[in-house]
């Protein structure tokens, strides 16, 4: 494999950095004209109707005006699951409404007013947004939900109506999306072929779909000579969906991945896995769902302190968002609709840790440090007593007494969705039990005359088959999650009290304490979808005494800048997050290049910095730039 020589990758991370500033001051200054509409007419005051037609696989939400329908953003919002569609400069005929719909796709819609803008969501039933199609004529916002597969979609036009009385063309609009690539079409009108084997007997619908990634990485500075310079990445996932009855849907879902890195010299960058495989069970006020599955609790963006459900690969550290780092894990949710109330119930009979690396890779605890050893001049005795130490997960056995479960009740009110939640689970991040070095970590290790210091004040003999032990302890969390608006803008919450959480003190003795982390973010469009999101969050350690990597209190900034450009298909964006009180950072400023529905190009930047002993600046040598490809079917 061929690589650009480093100072034209410098050259390529500056350039990403001044596209994202360039596009994001002309939005600001500029900002975009909406297209104009053949037989223009007179702009619309007022949104006057909404008209819900509901089908066994589909439903369709017409929302109607009295003029042409002007600018507007739609985006999704996650955890729960929503469509959002701001409509600017027009009133509704009602101050606030909401439209109760409880289809297996949508469960109400729910109309807001606000100085400048009419906000409508749409809450989804399920825990994922189905694929939809945002449709408009002149007066009218045509929004269709699906349960479909790709060969369904093609005639999806067929299935947009407007409403009587009404002009029959549409005009597809595509609109910039917040989160991951543009949806796929729905269905068309008609329920799908027969399948050609002897499965159409047991199965009402059997739909295909997935996948594919592929990233290029290469690091901005060649640090020594056993770092990974680059490395490349691939991901291919199949998805399977049946649903035998209007009661039961099974889903499979098997995962490749493909790892090709500098100093690979092994087989096992290969790696098969069945990934997720469930059956839900749909009746009038429950749902059920048996399975390896991934659930998310909370309502904040990256970092969300009530949400420690599933386990996370940290094969990359922090760098992939949160949503591509959960791990499946087999479970079994039920949620039972008690009028307002959405009562949740989880239970894990078995533990699943978190991935995370020690050895061999650029973002393992301990880096390349046995390469390092093994190709250093060192003597063969240091070398022979670094080799034998390895590190032993002490890991719950699989037993009932080990089961872990949880409970969530939401409600709105009003205008607030509130949550409250109890976990009784595990810490899927180890603690220490014990280990061979103390002091700062290999990581603060900067050269191997260092190492060759440590180990000489060491007793060698009893570093030898020696290791270093990591053990999963029980936690208990309380947390509570909130969501409105205030005026223009979106307001979250969330906040989780932790029992017993274990930490290092000063003398790296194991002690436990109380932990309160919250997290509260807003969220604003400027103009034509320009889009800003900035979150605060805080962790307090209750009764602090002098802790070993963790202050009493510790402050943090993250948030996302992003702005749409040729009706969506060019994205920049910048995620950040900083810690004020260690000092440490992360950016990754990127451009979305969006060739169709199904295909996206791209092009990023992963930076970070602070102290070599903080979380961030431990890798501060690890800068990179990236490409990647994502494509649907």
């Amino acid at each position: 494999m061929t690589f650009l020589p480093r100072e034209i990758l410098r050259s390529i991370s500056r350039l990403v950095l001044l596209n994202f500033i360039l596009l994001t001051a002309n939005a600001v200054a500029f900002g975009e004209t909406a297209p104009q509409e053949e037989n223009q007419i007179q702009s619309a005051q007022n949104l006057i109707d909404i008209t819900i037609i509901k089908k066994k696989d589909s439903i369709q939400i017409a929302i109607v005006a009295d003029g042409a329908v002007g600018k507007y953003n739609a985006f999704e919002l996650a955890g729960p699951p929503r469509l959002v569609f701001d409509f600017f400069g027009v009133e509704p005929l009602w101050s606030h409404k909401e439209v109760s719909v409880k289809h297996p796709l949508l469960d109400r819609v729910r109309i807001g007013s606000y100085p400048e803008k009419v906000r409508v969501v749409m809450d989804i039933t399920g825990d994922k947004i189905p694929l939809y199609k945002i449709a408009k004529h002149q007066d009218t916002l045509v929004i269709l939900l699906c349960s479909a597969s790709k060969e369904q979609a093609e005639r999806v036009d067929k299935k947009v109506k407007i409403p009587p009385g009404r002009p029959a063309h549409l005009e597809t609009v595509t609109r910039p999306i917040k989160k991951g690539p543009l949806p796929a079409l729905p269905p068309p009108e008609k329920e799908p072929p027969p399948l050609e084997s002897g499965m159409a007997l047991f199965f009402k619908s059997f739909d295909f779909g997935g996948h594919f990634s592929s990233k290029v990485a290469t690091d901005l500075n060649e640090d020594n000579s056993v770092e990974d310079l680059y490395d490349f990445r691939n991901h291919l996932n199949i998805n399977l969906e049946s649903r035998i009855n209007d009661t039961i849907t099974l889903f499979a879902s098997y995962q490749i991945k493909y790892l090709l890195f500098k100093n690979t010299d092994t087989d096992d960058n290969f790696d098969p896995d069945f990934w997720e495989g469930y059956v839900d069970f749909s009746f009038p006020n429950l749902d059920l769902r048996i399975g390896k599955q991934i659930v998310r609790w909370g309502k904040t963006d990256e970092l969300s302190p009530v949400d420690n459900i599933n386990p996370q690969e940290f094969e990359e550290f922090f760098l992939p968002s949160l949503d591509e780092r959960k791990i499946p894990i087999f479970l079994t949710k039920i949620n039972y609709y008690l009028g307002d109330f959405d009562l949740e119930g989880i239970f894990i009979p078995c533990f699943k840790e978190s991935h995370i690396s020690f050895f061999n890779s650029d973002w393992a605890g301990l880096d390349h440090m046995k390469e390092a050893v093994e190709r250093s001049d060192l003597p063969w005795r240091f070398k022979n007593a670094f080799e034998s130490v390895d590190v032993i997960t002490d890991e719950p056995p699989k037993t009932l007494s080990n089961s872990n479960f949880g409970l969530r009740v939401s409600r709105t009110f009003d205008r607030f969705d509130l949550a409250l939640s109890y976990l009784y689970s595990r810490n899927m991040v180890p603690t220490v039990e014990s280990a061979v070095f103390t002091g700062e970590g290999l990581r603060g290790i900067s050269s191997l005359d260092e190492l060759a210091h440590i180990f000489s004040s060491q007793d060698l003999s009893a570093i030898d088959n020696t290791d270093i032990t990591l053990r999963y302890r029980r936690m208990n969390v309380w947390g509570v999650e909130m969501e409105t608006t205030w005026g223009e803008v979106g307001v979250r919450a969330e906040a989780a009290y932790f029992r017993n959480l274990t930490f290092a003190d000063a003398g790296l003795s194991k002690v436990d304490k109380d932990l309160l982390y919250y997290v509260i973010g807003a969220d604003y469009t400027f103009g034509e979808n320009l889009y800003f999101n900035l979150q605060f969050s805080q962790q307090i350690v209750v009764n602090y005494e002098d802790l070993f990597y963790q202050e009493e209190i510790t402050n943090a900034f993250n948030g996302t800048i992003n702005k749409g450009f040729m009706q969506g298909f060019l994205v920049p964006e910048l995620y950040f997050y900083w810690n004020t009180t260690d000092g440490d950072y992360y950016l990754n400023p990127h451009i979305t290049y969006k060739h169709t529905d199904n295909l996206s190009l791209i092009l990023g930047v992963y930076l970070l910095g602070g102290d070599r002993e903080t979380l961030f600046g431990n890798f501060k040598d690890n800068d990179e730039v990236y490409l990647s490809i994502k494509y649907s079917f």
